[in-house]
Formats: structure tokens, sequence, C-alpha cells
């Protein structure tokens, strides 16, 4: 892999891991469409690495509080009266359906569905469940307001994601819409839940990440993870921002469009 593939891929992977447009669906798309040399799944956990450490940078301060909040009901048994408390708990339940899918089947779908036409029929049709979710949701609770049982249907639909072209970030930010979360707290929620996920995907592959480091080309590989990292923090504080005033809708725009643009494409090339 060329230098300029590795950052280019760092720049897709840091822009759209945090964006509800799918990062996973854009690494397949990308070296298609230019018709690049395929690359591994194990260089996509790297530049989710990057992401990762974006995720680090921009909320580490919180987790550290969040998990003396979880230490801290346990030993009170009780989350009464501390929200960060309750937060814990409700990004706990819903991680471990994503944790149980991610360890069984992950890499069985990230293979059977990185066909390019799936990826952009997939890209198209949830734009549109998004777009139907986004303007019927109440958009008036704040993260601590949702119960339990609405946690682990977000864990449960998370497990959506797998599928490239879905995207973890939209499908947890559609749940927690349709739960009645505001835009900016689903996409909080949503950003906090990334971090556990993308941990869990990094140490699954930690062997296979190693030896990748440890090959030849270390500076092309490390270009990727730095790019994706510091884009990855852009995109954090864009979206964020964003939300406070603005709905989804242009996202929704751009994965139809891109959806378009690949079938159109995808039939040119048959």
């Amino acid at each position: 892999m060329h230098i300029i593939q590795s950052i280019t891929l760092g720049i897709t992977q840091g822009l759209s891991e945090f964006l509800p447009v799918s990062s996973s669906g854009h690494l397949i798309l990308l070296p298609w469409l230019m018709k690049w040399k395929g690359h591994s799944l194990d260089f996509d956990i790297i530049l989710h690495l990057g992401t990762l450490i974006a995720l680090i940078i921009y909320s580490g301060q919180y987790w550290i509080s969040l998990i003396k909040s979880g230490i801290i009901s346990i030993k009170k048994r009780s989350v009464e009266g501390y929200p960060e408390r309750k937060i814990f708990w409700l990004v706990t339940i819903s991680t471990v359906p994503s944790a149980i899918i991610g360890v069984l089947f992950k890499h069985r779908a990230e293979t059977l569905f990185r066909n390019p036409l799936t990826v952009g029929l997939t890209m198209g049709i949830f734009a549109i469940i998004f777009f139907i979710v986004e303007r019927l949701g109440k958009k008036e609770k704040k993260i601590h307001e949702i119960g339990y049982s609405g946690a682990f249907v977000i864990g449960l639909l998370q497990m959506l994601a797998i599928v490239p072209g879905i995207s973890r970030l939209g499908i947890t930010i559609i749940s927690g819409l349709a739960l009645g979360l505001k835009r900016k707290e689903a996409a909080e929620f949503s950003f906090l839940l990334s971090a556990p996920v993308i941990l869990g995907a990094v140490l699954l592959k930690s062997g296979d990440i190693f030896k990748l480091l440890s090959s030849d080309g270390i500076t092309v590989i490390l270009a990727g993870l730095i790019v994706s990292a510091l884009c990855g923090i852009l995109a954090i504080k864009y979206l964020l921002s964003y939300v406070k005033h603005h709905n989804f809708n242009i996202f929704m725009v751009y994965r139809v469009v891109l959806s378009l643009a690949v079938v159109f494409i995808y039939i040119l090339r048959r």
C-alpha cells in the first residue's frame, strides 16, 4: 500500500467513524471506486485504533469520571441522584449485545457483506429509515432519562452495524432518537458507546495488529493511524456542534447520493 492511500483511508475512517455515514462502508467503497488493491481487515482495525485515540483525547476525562461513578454505584448499591452512575450502567447494558455478536460473528459478517453493491444499497435504505425516525422522534430526553430496557434495545440494534453501510453511530443515534433523546444527547451517547466497541475490536485483533505494525510498511501504517486520530477529533467536535442547531438530513442526503452513485458505477462496470 502506498502512503497516499494509507493517509486517504485514514482521513476517510477518521471523518466517517463519528458521522452517521458508515466508516466500514467507506473503507470498502473507496478502494473499489479508486480501483486500488484491497487492504486487509487488520488495517481497518488499525484505523479504528486511531479513532479510539481520538475518543480518548476528546472524552478521556469524562470516561474516568464515569468509571469512578460506576464503582461508587456498586459500593453504594444505588444510582439515585447522580446521572453519571446511571449513564455508566446504560453504556454497559448497551455494550453487552454488541460484545457478544462481535466475538461470534463480526469477522464472518464483515467478510460476507463486503460487496460494494451491498454496501451501496444498505447506505440508501438506512438513510430513508434514519430520515423517518429523525422526523418522528420527540427529542426531549437526556441520556440518563432513558430506561435500562431502552439501553438494551439500543445495544441490540447496534448489532446491525456489523453489516458495512449501516453505520454503528447512525443506528445508535436513531435508536436514541426513537426513545426520545435530544439530537445532541443521542450523538453523545453514541460516542460513549463507541469507546468500548472499538476497544473490543482492537483487543480481538491485537495479535494481528502487532504483526502488521512490525512489518516493513510501518511508516505507511502509522501515517494512516495518526491521520485517522486527528480527523476523528475534528469529526467529533463538528458533529456535536452541528446537531445543536441542525438535524441529520444533510448526512442522509449524502448517503442517498452515494448509494445511487455506487449502484450506477457498479452496473457500468459489469
